[in-house]
């Protein structure tokens, strides 16, 4: 049929010169056959529409979905002015077909774009009856015939594309993801222009009635084109873009609907797609980049709250990603973000108990899957309780994978009561067997302090004005990196990364971690700041936080420290020695859908020289503790540590914080409960390093016992040397280890009862007669 229709196109002649042929069909054979073509599209079972389509060529389809907008074009309805000056020999008016014009393509999509461009201009203005009279009564029957007509048409082609966006929704949905395009693709840009030309013949048409009847068609359409790459569509001033301005003009300039809600629809849907085109084409310029690319997916999964189906593909298209760079617990947030939508939707439809509050337990960022709202994009979404168990366990896994195991019991909390539910044991004793080796897992880890929960950097971007970074200038993130990552591997990924983009001589390294004034840089090139940091706790945070994973897990202020002086220098003697300390507030909490998140504000602390010995010493006494109380010591960090601490050297070690600040000529400067505080944390560090020196004594072999004396005798010399300096008489570990035999042998002797016992390791014996 198509071939039938273009037979009046152009063809060359042997001279060059280009003659119309007119010998095959006429302008009211064209338009009978189109209304055939119509009549059996109508009366067609839909079973036998999905077979054709099945079997049909991309080709195929292509001709099929032009031959409907030639049928639009050709049924438009012209208005009644048109029609009488039309039966009266006067000539047809001239229109503005502006918004019908279709530009040069220089897409994949050309070949559409050319056969469209040819039957746009096949002549639509023939009547269907030319008997009639001049007559006003004759001109207004002609005229309601044309616009029931046209009305026809037009619902018979919305009809039609609507049950192809159902027939192919499923490949238009998850083919795409990964930049691939198939041939169905094709046909939703068909589809679109074709909405757009009904929306241009309702403007024009007073007998056609409410727009708004139109609205599910066009949001089936939008929501299956959204997962076009934008390549394909074309963004500047083609086609498509034309389509959905005429769409978003005809639903404002509508006075029926002007007062209800459908200009808004169209409008966010609109907006939705064009958001939707311009991250897919930087999708393709940052497909390298997996920061950015992972966040380009991130806008598409947030613009489509209200369609559930959309915003799962695009989770599970960002935890495809993250497995693929080996960012295992962003994978698993996506896992648990798309069941916490799945649950949330099935609870608004009473099909489960429970909805998205129910994983706040495993992360606060799961409030964004409650904004879920009810439009058309929930209709016909095939969510049951079934696919939200497969979704659960998938998170399970996905967890176990990124050693989040604690996680793992409230995840089964939402499964096992199904189960129970279901008598299915067989799933239960999987579950609970699952569960028991969740919790040895995290006994495992707690006592070896092998598991690393990731590294954090801070990570700044400047340079605008050559076209660098664009948006992303003056942006500050936290990234999170795998495992220990190093700040020199970091530093040289981006280096990397951003060299390939801008081109290794434009890309420069800020070593500096203090803010920058971006007026002080060199407008010629791109740079890049990183600044590793630590998560940051407060006193009362951190006692609630008591486990190594409580403390990596779920957490959004991250701080870094610089040293300074109130003199300008960056260091000096102990007792000018200033701190500013950075705390940095991060939008969501770690870890994320993402790995890296824009940060919010950030606050600056300063601490005097005093507050600066506190906070190292008390920092040394958390180091030796937590060496001590591991299972598997670390030895050689343990041995680093005690040489770093027992030292008596007089410029540097604990000896000159304490000379510094608590000798007799110094503590009159400052104040007294700062001293005071001083004091105890000095304590707790000749404790921690006689616990530290007992527990290498312990480990060491042969070779080493005399580097074992040597600490040893350093640290008693340290604990007589803070003795004399604090007026107090400081215990080492060793006299207290001495102390207690010798009250065991005063007990025993007064209850005259034989004994033997072991302090310390230490065997002991005393007998009375």
């Amino acid at each position: 049929m198509y071939s039938c229709l273009t037979f009046q196109n152009q063809q060359s002649c042997p001279s060059g010169n280009s003659v119309v042929r007119c010998d095959k069909l006429d302008q009211s054979e064209i338009r009978s056959l189109l209304m055939c073509f119509l009549y059996i599209l109508k009366s067609m079972s839909d079973d036998a529409l999905f077979t054709y389509w099945n079997k049909a060529s991309a080709s195929e389809l292509m001709d099929f979905f032009t031959i409907a907008e030639v049928c639009l074009h050709q049924f438009q309805y012209m208005g009644k002015r048109y029609i009488a000056r039309n039966q009266e020999g006067l000539g047809p008016i001239v229109h503005d077909r502006k918004s019908q014009t279709l530009p040069v393509s220089r897409n994949r999509t050309g070949m559409m774009h050319a056969r469209l461009q040819q039957l746009s201009s096949l002549d639509n203005s023939l009547t269907f009856s030319h008997s009639y009279g001049h007559s006003e009564a004759d001109v207004l029957h002609q005229s309601l015939l044309e616009a029931n007509i046209a009305t026809e048409v037009c619902l018979t082609i919305l009809d039609t594309l609507s049950l192809f966006t159902m027939a192919f929704k499923i490949q238009l949905l998850y083919i795409g993801v990964d930049g691939t395009i198939g041939p169905v693709h094709g046909m939703f840009i068909a589809a679109v222009f074709i909405v757009g030309d009904i929306m241009t013949i309702i403007g024009t048409d007073p007998f056609l009635g409410n727009p708004a009847i139109l609205m599910p068609a066009f949001a089936l359409v939008i929501i299956s084109v959204s997962q076009l790459i934008a390549d394909v569509v074309g963004i500047g001033g083609t086609r498509f873009q034309q389509s959905l301005s005429i769409i978003n003009n005809c639903a404002n300039s509508d006075r029926l609907t002007k007062h209800t809600t459908f200009p808004s629809d169209v409008k966010d849907l609109t907006k939705r797609i064009r958001t939707v085109l311009m991250a897919t084409a930087q999708m393709k310029e940052h497909e390298n980049d997996p920061e950015m690319l992972v966040d380009l997916q991130y806008s598409l999964a947030k613009s489509y709250a209200s369609t559930p189906e959309l915003r799962k593909t695009w989770l599970d298209s960002m935890a495809r990603i993250h497995v693929k760079n080996g960012d295992l617990s962003e994978a698993a947030m996506c896992y648990v973000h798309v069941a916490a939508l799945v649950a949330e939707y099935l609870l608004r439809k009473g099909m489960f108990k429970q909805g998205c509050i129910s994983f706040r337990v495993i992360t606060p960022n799961i409030d964004e899957e409650a904004s879920m709202m009810e439009d058309v994009g929930m209709q016909d979404v095939h969510f049951n309780e079934d696919v939200l168990m497969e979704l659960l366990e998938q998170c399970a896994d996905g967890l176990w994978k990124a050693e989040r195991y604690e996680l793992i019991a409230d995840i089964y909390k939402l499964i096992i009561p199904i189960y129970e539910k279901r008598r299915d044991f067989e799933r239960l004793a999987h579950l609970y067997d699952t569960l028991h080796r969740a919790y040895s897992k995290v006994t495992e880890v707690m006592h070896t302090g092998k598991r690393l929960l990731g590294t954090y950097f801070r990570v700044a971007f400047f340079g605008q004005a050559a076209g660098f970074f664009e948006d992303e200038d003056g942006k500050e993130y936290i990234y999170k990196e795998p495992k220990l990552t190093p700040l020199s591997e970091i530093s040289q990924r981006l280096q990397k990364l951003y060299s390939d983009k801008f081109g290794s001589e434009n890309v420069r390294m800020i070593q500096d971690s203090g803010k920058v004034n971006p007026k002080d840089l060199d407008s010629k090139y791109a740079y890049i700041q990183v600044t590793h940091v630590v998560p940051y706790f407060e006193e009362k945070e951190l006692q609630e936080r008591k486990t190594e994973f409580e403390r990596n897990h779920n957490i959004r202020r991250f701080m870094f420290e610089m040293p300074f002086t109130q003199l300008g220098k960056r260091r000096g003697g102990v007792e000018e020695q200033c701190k500013r300390r950075t705390v940095l507030t991060a939008i969501h909490c770690f870890p994320y859908v993402k790995k890296r998140i824009p940060i919010m504000y950030q606050h600056h602390i300063d601490l005097n020289p005093i507050e600066v010995a506190i906070d190292e010493m008390s920092k040394k006494v958390a180091e030796l503790r937590q060496l001590c109380s591991s299972v598997e010591v670390d030895m050689i960090k343990l041995q680093l540590k005690l040489q770093g601490s027992v030292s008596v050297q007089v410029n540097a070690g604990p000896l000159a914080y304490a000379r510094a600040f608590l000798d007799d000529t110094n503590t009159k400067r400052y104040p007294d409960n700062k001293v005071k505080l001083l004091k105890e944390v000095f304590r707790q560090f000749v404790d921690a390093c006689g616990q530290a020196l007992e527990v290498n004594e312990r480990l060491i072999k042969e070779d080493q016992i005399e580097y074992q004396e040597e600490m040893k005798a350093n640290y008693r010399e340290m604990t007589k040397e803070l003795s004399e300096i604090m007026h107090e008489q400081i215990t080492s570990v060793e006299e207290k280890a001495s102390v207690m035999p010798n009250s065991l042998h005063i007990f025993n002797a007064i209850s005259g009862t034989p004994t033997s016992t072991t302090v310390h390791g230490m065997p002991s014996s005393s007998s009375v007669a």
